[in-house]
């Protein structure tokens, strides 16, 4: 393992420059080659052997390395560029912002309604991740 890691972090000098020139050269054209559009999904077991398909495995995309590294400068150029035109109640998908920082703005514009004694506070929280395993589980049926 230790072989491992000294032989790429030697061989990184010698492919630097042909990574940077098929990046820019794909960047230049506009074309993202289809061996860079494509990922496989591997299943992952969370427990040792696993037992039921639906609950002990997960599912992992393994996407081609050079298009991981396209797809990192890219994105920090983009970031970039549209902070500046990001709307502030905008959490998903932007750098420095989680569903920590939606739950803490909800429940402080909760709390300041709630100061006021003519209010009535409703809520209603929907977790969709249960949705989505539900449909993956649905769709494994199906498939298998």
């Amino acid at each position: 393992m230790v072989f491992l890691i000294k032989f790429s972090k030697n061989s990184l000098t010698f492919l630097a420059a042909p990574v940077t020139s098929i990046i820019n050269s794909s960047l230049h054209q506009g074309i993202v080659p289809d061996q860079r559009k494509i990922c496989r999904i591997t299943l992952v077991p969370k427990i040792f052997p696993p037992k039921h398909v639906e609950s002990d495995v997960r599912h992992t995309a393994v996407t081609n390395a050079i298009a991981k590294i396209a797809e990192k400068f890219v994105s920090s150029y983009f970031n970039d560029f549209y902070d500046d035109y990001t709307d502030v109640n905008q959490f998903g998908s932007v750098h420095g912002r989680s569903t920590t920082h939606v739950l803490l703005k909800v429940m402080h514009e909760l709390f300041v309604a709630a100061d006021c004694s003519q209010n009535i506070i409703r809520v209603l929280f929907v977790d969709f991740s249960l949705l989505k395993s539900n449909f993956f589980r649905c769709y494994q049926k199906v498939s298998i």
